[in-house]
């Protein structure tokens, strides 16, 4: 059985820099992970290339940073006052969540801290990188036959 589109998957997954430090895995969590092959959670890109792998197929290929979390855009990092964060224990380097206007959470990483301000980065942690996405396909649910 290979996997499609509507197929469920499970699998062990690496995500790793191209310096080939590991940014995520599966294995990190001791467990492997499922995902609906068409349900959005995976970047179109990987999802095209995970189809027509088999049960037991081990690949690595690598994901260009445009197809996996996008380039990094300098319009995502804003500079804000250090009174945006109330009492907040600021570091470079910390995930702080900031709430939209519809009541959404939003993440930044805090980049700098200068005086009374604070340098954001709202895009993704990874935007800007390309991936190199190693995998181990344990399991396929075929999804809907017909």
């Amino acid at each position: 059985m290979k996997i499609k589109l509507d197929s469920t998957v499970t699998m062990h997954y690496t995500l790793r820099l191209e310096d080939g430090s590991v940014a995520d895995s599966s294995k990190h969590y001791e467990t492997p992970a499922t995902v609906k092959m068409d349900d959005g959670t995976l970047q179109p890109a990987l999802v095209e290339r995970l189809q027509g792998l088999e049960a037991g197929a081990k690949e690595r290929f690598l994901i260009k940073a445009m197809d996996a979390f996008g380039e990094h855009d300098g319009r995502g990092v804003m500079t804000l006052p250090k009174d945006r964060f109330g009492d907040a224990e600021l570091e470079v380097g910390v995930i702080f969540e900031f709430e939209q206007p519809q009541g959404e959470p939003l993440n930044g990483i805090i980049r700098a801290i200068e005086g009374e301000q604070v340098t954001v980065d709202f895009n993704h942690p990874l935007a800007g990188h390309d991936i190199i996405f190693e995998v181990e396909i344990i399991a396929i649910d075929p999804g809907v036959v017909g």
